[in-house]
C-alpha cells in the first residue's frame, strides 16, 4: 500500500480554500458599498450671480422605485411617477428679478420598465356615510389607497416632468425675498419604459435690478431656523429689506398727550362709532367738537362722516360713520393676523366724507 504525506496533503488543502476565502471576501466587500451620494458645489454667489451643480450617483430601482443616494425628496403628485429630485430655497436681493438657467451633462439613459406611482389616500363617498355623521364631506374619511397610475401622464409619450426645473413664485419669510428651485435629475418616459438621467446639472441665476442696503440692519434670529433650508444662507441677513408696499408706506404718526382709541376691524363695511361707544371707551364726549374727530389707518386719513346735527356739539344719539375694511396683507401676513387696525382722538383735523351727485 502507498502511503501519502500528510504535509503534502495539508499544504494542498491550504492552497485550495484559500482563493474561495479571497473570493468570498471580495462579495462581501462589493455588496456593502454605497455609491457616492448627491452632492453640490457652487461656482459663484454674489449680488450678480449664482452658479452651482448638482451632482448625482446613477438612480437605484427596486420593486418599481426609483431612489437616488443623497436625495430624500420624492414627486409628490397624485399617481404621478414617483422621482427623486433636488429642491432648495434660493434668496434673491432686494427688488432683483432672477433669471435660471439649467444646463443638463452626464447623461444615461436606462430601461426601467414600469415606476410605480405616487400612491395617495382614497376618499370615501360621502353618500355612503351614515345619516347624521359629524363628517363634513368625503374629503375627511379615507378609505384606502389609491395606487393606480395617472393615465393622463402613464399614456403620454414623453418624459415626466416635462422640464428640468420648476421655480416657484416670489415669496417673503420675514424681510427676505424667497424662491423655491426644484431640480429633476431623473425624468421618466412611462410608455417606453425608459429613463433620462442628467448626471451634473449645472445651475446659473442672475440677479438684475437687485438694490443691496448699504447699511445693515440689525440681526434677526428668527432667520437662524432658514440656514438649513436656504441654499445661499450667507446673504439671509444682508439682503433684508421690507416689500415696497410696505417700506414706502406713510408712518403711523399719533398725537402725543392726546386721548387716542383703537379700532379693530375684521369685515368690509360701514361702521358707526356711537357717542354712547366713545363715552364707555372713555373719551370726554361731553367737551369735544365731533368735526375735529380724526380716524387714521397705516399713516392715512379715514373720511369719516357724522351722523346727527351740524353743531359743534357732540350729543347723545349721534355718531361717526366711516367705511372699514378687513386685513387685506399677504398670505404670510395672515398667519399672524387677522384684524385691521384703525386710530381715532378727538382734537385733530376732521376728513369729511365728499357728497356726490347721482
Amino acid at each position: 500500500m502507498k502511503l501519502f504525506n500528510p504535509f503534502t496533503l495539508i499544504v494542498a488543502l491550504i492552497f485550495l480554500l484559500t482563493p474561495t476565502q479571497e473570493s468570498q471576501a471580495r462579495i462581501i466587500q462589493t455588496a456593502v458599498s454605497s455609491p457616492t451620494p448627491a452632492t453640490t458645489h457652487t461656482e459663484s454667489a454674489n449680488s450678480q450671480e449664482l452658479v452651482f451643480t448638482l451632482t448625482t450617483p446613477l438612480v437605484e430601482q427596486a420593486n418599481g422605485r426609483l431612489s437616488i443616494s443623497g436625495l430624500d425628496q420624492t414627486i409628490a403628485e397624485a399617481n404621478a411617477p414617483a422621482l427623486p429630485y433636488y429642491t432648495t430655497l434660493i434668496a434673491l436681493p432686494p427688488q432683483a428679478s432672477a433669471t435660471v438657467t439649467v444646463t443638463p451633462s452626464d447623461l444615461s439613459h436606462t430601461e426601467a420598465g414600469f415606476v410605480a406611482p405616487m400612491a395617495v389616500p382614497e376618499l370615501a363617498n360621502s353618500a355612503a356615510l351614515p345619516s347624521g355623521s359629524d363628517m363634513l364631506d368625503s374629503t375627511i374619511l379615507a378609505s384606502g389607497i389609491d395606487s393606480s397610475p395617472n393615465p393622463a401622464i402613464y399614456q403620454t409619450n414623453a418624459l415626466y416632468p416635462r422640464t428640468l426645473y420648476t421655480v416657484s413664485e416670489l415669496m417673503m419669510y420675514r424681510d427676505v425675498r424667497l424662491v423655491r428651485l426644484q431640480l429633476f435629475p431623473v425624468r421618466y418616459n412611462p410608455v417606453s419604459g425608459w429613463l433620462q438621467q442628467s448626471q451634473t446639472l449645472r445651475v446659473a441665476i442672475s440677479f438684475e435690478g437687485g438694490v443691496v442696503p448699504s447699511q445693515l440692519p440689525v440681526a434677526d434670529p428668527a432667520l437662524d431656523v432658514l440656514k438649513t433650508a436656504v441654499f445661499n444662507p450667507q446673504h439671509l441677513q444682508s439682503w433684508r429689506q421690507l416689500p415696497a408696499n410696505v417700506a414706502q408706506a406713510p408712518a403711523t404718526e399719533l398725537p402725543i398727550g392726546v386721548d387716542t382709541f383703537k379700532i379693530e376691524i375684521t369685515e368690509d363695511g360701514l361702521y358707526d362709532i356711537s357717542y354712547a361707544d366713545l363715552q364707555a371707551a372713555g373719551m370726554n364726549v361731553a367737551t369735544i367738537n365731533p368735526h375735529t374727530i380724526t380716524m387714521l389707518h397705516r399713516g392715512q386719513p379715514v373720511a369719516t362722516q357724522l351722523i346727527g346735527d351740524s353743531d359743534n356739539q357732540f350729543e347723545p344719539g349721534e355718531a361717526i360713520r366711516f367705511y372699514g375694511w378687513a386685513f387685506n396683507g399677504t398670505r404670510f401676513e395672515k398667519l399672524y393676523a387677522d384684524t385691521n387696525i384703525f386710530w381715532l382722538w378727538a382734537g385733530g383735523t376732521e376728513t369729511a366724507v365728499s357728497n356726490q351727485p347721482n
